[in-house]
């Protein structure tokens, strides 16, 4: 098939045409964007190709070709020349030689293109190196670093950007840029910026401070630019002009000023007018700040932990109020958990701030040793392993150290160790780590209450008192007695338990008061509740249906044993005691003197 050159003006293809056999015809390209390339090169008005249409070598730069064999046989190569046989063109040849083209047709050469990109970009090279040169220049003269406030002042008088109505005087090697105010003849500085001699900038305006945080983005430290002080001039125009611009950090930040002044003018910090400006000038410092990026002074966090203590319900409400800055209770349960002294945490600081508040006679505390029974778990827990001893073993119990003041309603935690098999002498090493604490935060302790197992009994006899229970020990730090008493509820419980599961409880006997000894049935405890539990006034009042079917759970429930031993129900089993009596001797009088005689006299 022969193919004809569509190029306008070309007859390449044509009969009545001189052929010649190096001339190819190459096919448009299918790529949709090279094709349109080809399309606008070809000065034809409104040529659409076909699938036929080719374009002859003649409309292509000799660089358009490929020149060198493609095929990397070499074999081949050595028997054929390394040119090719078919002339290809280059991948993204573009054709661009059309000589027979009309003058109203002819487009500017292509390499003219090159001519422009070089003059466009040496234009843009100028202009940028214009705009350095400026720059350099605006930079040396708005430069003020150098200057001495006198210099800075005649600078500002000649400069055009300042805004209108700003005085300028110097006072003590001080630039003071003021704007005045007259009301009712009266003039006032409205606001002022002081320029130091270190050219550090201080801000007021109606006679207050402004602090540096609400233009800390025109002004880092001292001025180095002419144009930061205008800036800033211009700002507090702006306030002094449209109060509504003021951000409210702006007047918190007053008022914390105002307040740190007023705490810079007391002389005793430990009054309690240093405490409540301390707590307003926090919660207003809160007030600006995010809620998760808070931090809290120890003071607040011990504040509201006994707040939290006393009645959680009541913190709830404060919290909901949203009226004060407090943390959360996730927070609190967060900062009073980590009282376990085996992983190093010094809890002697928070100790002194809850006790810097107690008086000489609330110093003096009950140590109450406690053991707590857990679940031998290991749980990972914010980066830490929870439920671990201090040897490594999976704890089983938690030894507690507690304190209670005798004067005052102050208690708190001391330490919690955990343990995987409790033994006198663990418990005596935790007891001198405590005791040295507590004397470090000066508390007193008058007596160590425990409960009545073994190894307290054993801690106590062996560890305390050298194998011999006494009443009391001696301090050696205060040379003054520890009185060692066994905690009477946890005794009540266990005769409690004793008594409701074997229903008959064996009194030994006693010298002073039953030396015979005695014994009481439980049956008459469950009579009296059975006989009671039909009357609306009771006298054993105390008793209910738990205290006579006891579940695992109330086995420690201190309420249901002194519901047993509580004088009303001793003084109903007294009252209704006396009543059988006086039924059975009312009835051995009627038989004895009435009906038997009756029954003798009839039979007779």
């Amino acid at each position: 098939m022969g193919y004809k050159c569509a190029a306008v003006g070309c007859r390449s293809g044509y009969k009545n045409h001189d052929s010649d056999s190096s001339v190819t015809f190459h096919c448009f390209p299918c790529d949709p964007e090279l094709r349109e390339k080809w399309i606008r090169a070809n000065p034809r008005k409104d040529f659409v190709p076909t699938k036929h249409s080719r374009l002859c070598s003649r409309h292509f730069q000799p660089s358009d070709f490929v020149d060198v064999r493609t095929d990397t046989n070499r074999s081949r190569l050595q028997k054929k020349s390394e040119k090719p046989l078919r002339r290809d063109l280059k991948k993204g040849a573009i054709p661009s030689v059309f000589p027979n083209t009309p003058s109203y047709l002819s487009k500017s050469a292509g390499a003219s293109r090159t001519t422009t990109k070089a003059t466009s970009s040496s234009r843009h090279a100028d202009e940028a190196r214009r705009l350095e040169e400026l720059e350099s220049s605006f930079a040396a003269s708005d430069d003020i670093s150098e200057l001495s406030n006198s210099e800075l002042m005649d600078k500002l008088q000649v400069e055009t950007a300042v805004p209108q109505g700003y005085k300028f005087t110097v006072v003590d090697d001080s630039l003071l840029i003021y704007l005045f105010e007259v009301n009712a003849d009266i003039p006032k500085i409205a606001a002022c910026v002081t320029v130091k001699c270190d050219k550090t900038v201080v801000c007021s305006m109606a006679d207050k401070q402004i602090p540096a945080s609400e233009y800390g983005d025109l002004v880092q430290g001292s001025v180095k630019h002419l144009s930061q002080l205008v800036n800033l001039m211009a700002r507090l125009k702006s306030w002094l002009t449209d109060s509504s611009s003021l951000s409210l950090a702006f007047y918190v930040h007053t008022a914390v000023a105002v307040l740190e002044a007023a705490l810079d003018n007391l002389p005793d910090r430990d009054s309690e007018e240093f405490r409540k400006i301390s707590f307003l000038k926090e919660q207003l410092q809160l007030l600006v700040k995010n809620k998760y990026g808070r931090h809290y002074s120890p003071q607040l966090t011990i504040f509201s932990f006994m707040i939290h203590a006393a009645s959680s319900a009541a913190y709830s409400v404060l919290l909901e109020e949203n009226i004060l800055c407090l943390p959360s209770a996730a927070t609190l349960k967060k900062v009073t958990r980590r009282l376990n002294r085996s992983s190093q945490l010094d809890n002697s600081a928070y100790l002194k701030l809850r006790v810097s508040k107690l008086n000489e006679f609330e110093r003096t505390v009950l140590l109450i040793i406690d053991e707590i029974y857990i679940a031998k778990r290991v749980e990972y827990s914010r980066g830490e392993v929870q439920g671990l001893t201090a040897e490594g073993d999976v704890a089983s119990t938690l030894l507690c150290f507690m304190v209670k003041s005798l004067a005052c309603k102050y208690k708190d935690v001391i330490a919690i160790y955990p343990m995987d098999k409790l033994t006198a002498a663990k418990q005596h090493e935790c007891y001198q780590e405590v005791m040295a604490m507590l004397h470090a935060t000066q508390l007193t302790v008058v007596a160590i209450s425990v409960d009545n197992a073994a190894t307290n009994r054993k801690f106590f006899t062996d560890c305390l008192c050298e194998g011999t229970l006494t009443t009391h020990v001696i301090d050696a730090v205060t040379s003054q007695p520890i009185f060692l008493i066994f905690d009477p509820v946890h005794t009540i419980k266990n005769v409690y338990n004793n008594f409701q599961s074997r229903k008959i409880f064996e009194c030994p006997a006693m010298q002073r008061n039953l030396p015979h000894g005695c014994s009481a049935d439980f049956n008459h405890v469950c009579q009296l509740h059975h006989k009671e539990s039909t009357i609306t006034l009771k006298k054993a009042h105390k008793l209910s249906q738990a205290t006579l079917d006891l579940k695992s759970m109330e086995k420690i429930s201190v309420r249901l044993a002194i519901s047993v031993f509580s004088e009303s129900t001793h003084d109903a089993l007294q009252f209704y005691a006396a009543i059988c009596i006086m039924t059975k001797v009312a009835c051995n009088v009627y038989y004895n003197c009435i009906l038997r005689p009756y029954t003798a006299f009839f039979c007779h």
